[in-house]
């Protein structure tokens, strides 16, 4: 098959763009089920294609490294997710108590721990989980989605021991409403927690992912403070605009979205390809003035930005 010219010099002069459609059709084929591969195969694949690409980058076209990569990705992450011991122990059940061993973190979509409404959204990665009602203890990462009481500090980096309740995500109950439990799992959430107390069990020494997520959110607050430059009294305006430029979501914007989620428009208030495009174009000089070929500028940025 003949590609036309006009196509191959879009995907020239747009290289970032046409990689990152690649690694979403990638995903999607991925996701449909239409590899028909195990997982195992298809890492292997990627990484042969890796290789292949850093030895001969000649002969390799940096697309077929890249959608294997994302593929793989996918495809692996969603399995364990879906097959973990943990959602067959809650299936078919409301809530379950639970003791939990893990970090937890503020959730990075939620805006630094931020929540929606009456609760605060927290990311919690258990090693060690309890069931005491069933006399169960499940080792392995699990991922898992938490629910805390609103204002409430969140803890230091460290290792702690949470109890609550594990529930699964909800299942839409309504013909085309959203699926946000099918949402969770490409997300990679075994399941969701609602957190009813935190006790430190260790500090960690070292909190570099804590460091940058405190970082980005001085910077998150820094923009805020520039976006609100004469708008600081009309509430709803600023809601919209912080909602829209950094996807920050509080009780006011959450109102606002209502005619947008109802007008089928929401997606103004997520990462689109603004976002997208004003960090790729960052990365991109950044690398650019460090030197680094383009080829491998491209394999850092592409999975960078995903």
């Amino acid at each position: 098959m003949r590609i036309p010219a006009r196509l191959r010099n879009w995907a020239a002069l747009n290289p970032l763009a046409s990689l990152a459609l690649v690694a979403v059709a990638a995903i999607i084929v991925a996701d449909a089920g239409f590899l028909f591969v195990q997982a195992t195969t298809l890492f292997c694949m990627a990484a042969g294609a890796c290789l292949a690409m850093v030895l001969l980058p000649q002969w390799t076209p940096s697309a077929i490294p890249v959608g294997l990569v994302f593929a793989s990705i996918h495809v692996v992450g969603l399995q364990e997710t879906l097959f973990h011991p943990l959602r067959d122990e809650l299936l078919g059940k409301d809530r379950v108590e639970a003791i939990l061993t893990g970090r937890l973190m503020p959730a990075a979509e939620a805006g630094g721990g931020g929540g929606v409404g009456s609760r605060q959204q927290v990311t919690i990665t258990a090693s060690d989980i309890r069931l005491p009602g069933d006399g169960r203890q499940i080792h392995g990462t699990a991922k898992l989605r938490g629910w805390m009481t609103p204002h409430t500090p969140l803890p230091d980096a460290g290792t702690y021991e949470i109890a609550g309740r594990l529930r699964l995500a909800r299942a839409p109950t309504n013909p085309g409403q959203f699926d946000s439990a099918a949402y969770a799992l490409r997300q990679g959430f075994v399941a969701e927690v609602d957190v009813r107390t935190v006790r430190l069990v260790e500090v960690d020494p070292l909190p570099l992912k804590t460091w940058l997520l405190q970082a980005a959110e001085r910077s998150r607050t820094w923009i805020e403070q520039q976006l609100a430059a004469g708008i600081e009294d009309d509430e709803q305006v600023l809601a919209l605009v912080r909602g829209m430029v950094l996807g920050v979501t509080d009780e006011t914007s959450a109102e606002l979205q209502r005619p947008f989620r109802n007008s089928g428009t929401l997606h103004v208030f997520s990462v689109s390809g603004f976002h997208v495009a004003l960090i790729s174009g960052i990365g991109w000089a950044f690398l650019h003035f460090l030197g680094v070929r383009r080829s491998v500028a491209l394999m850092i940025l592409v999975p960078g930005v995903f």
